[in-house]
């Protein structure tokens, strides 16, 4: 989507990759979310439930200590109720899709007027995952700042820890993290999501939704 803002400044939401994007990618529950390209090991009943269980219902982060749930009916982002939709992908109202269209804008035109200044605006922060000598890092604040600085071209960004979380979450260490140790899932569906984020870089997922060839 930025792509097409630097080369279309005035690319309008309808008909747009973001539109297709979160009118195509619905997951309505957790089987859905983690697992578009291969079917999951599911061992147990508990297994079964937490992978059909509306995304609505709790927020998604897996390595969290507690289960957050998700208030529908309260602000969430600009002034927009959470039934508006989210951020990462659809169903999403016209008014959060513009949304979501013009914040990648002015967070394009700042950067490409004022620089890339973390230190001014803060920096992009989450954690890592490892698997083996492998590192994601998994953002959670900054998901269009970094999209921004992608496309234009930046090989390197930094980023900082979040608060509250732990800065690195490795695989050999699933069987002690929170949702695990309760039973919520069971240990070889949570290194299956957990290697989920090794195994594509979001290339597959769109090839296997249409969105690229």
């Amino acid at each position: 989507m930025v792509e097409d803002i630097i080369n279309n400044g005035n690319v309008k939401y309808k008909g747009s990759i973001l539109e297709k994007y979160y009118s195509t990618y619905k997951p309505y529950t957790f089987k859905e979310l983690y697992f578009i390209n291969q079917k999951p090991i599911i061992s147990d009943k508990q297994d079964s439930r937490i992978l059909n269980e509306n995304l609505n219902y709790y927020k998604y982060d897996l390595w969290s200590d507690e289960r957050q749930k998700v208030q529908m009916d309260r602000v969430h982002e600009y002034g927009l109720l959470r039934s508006h939709g989210t951020q990462h992908f659809g169903p999403v109202s016209i008014q959060k899709g513009e949304l979501e269209l013009q914040r990648l804008k002015d967070t394009y035109h700042s950067i490409l007027k004022y620089g890339h200044l973390p230190n001014k605006f803060g920096f992009i922060s989450g954690y890592f995952l490892r698997y083996k000598n492998r590192y994601r890092f998994i953002i959670l604040d900054g998901n269009h700042r970094a999209a921004v600085l992608c496309a234009m071209g930046y090989s390197k960004i930094p980023v900082t820890f979040q608060a509250g979380s732990p800065r690195i979450i490795d695989y050999n260490d699933i069987k002690n993290f929170p949702h695990v140790k309760r039973g919520l899932f069971s240990l070889p569906l949570a290194k299956q999501i957990f290697k989920t984020y090794f195994e594509d870089d979001g290339t597959k997922k769109a090839r296997n939704l249409g969105l690229i060839n």
